[in-house]
């Protein structure tokens, strides 16, 4: 599966958001058009998750408990 962590997600957000608010200059190193036009965006490198990384990813990183990513394992 392809894993964004919403920990830094909101903190990005965040600090765009403490930027605009401070009016301190922002540069979006990619633009996203949104079928009118290109929108400066900020993009966070999805991760993809399978079972060779899934301890590391989402236990070891603090995102999910253990027993939750591995309850319905048999």
């Amino acid at each position: 599966t392809v894993f964004k962590d919403q920990r830094k997600l909101s903190a990005e957000g965040l600090r765009v958001a403490i930027a605009l608010a401070e009016n301190k200059p922002l540069q979006a190193a990619v633009k996203v058009n949104n079928g009118k036009i290109d929108v400066p965006s900020f993009l966070l490198t999805p991760v993809i998750v399978d079972k060779n990384n899934i301890d590391s990813e989402l236990v070891k990183s603090g995102y999910l408990k253990k027993e939750d990513v591995y309850k319905f394992r048999k």
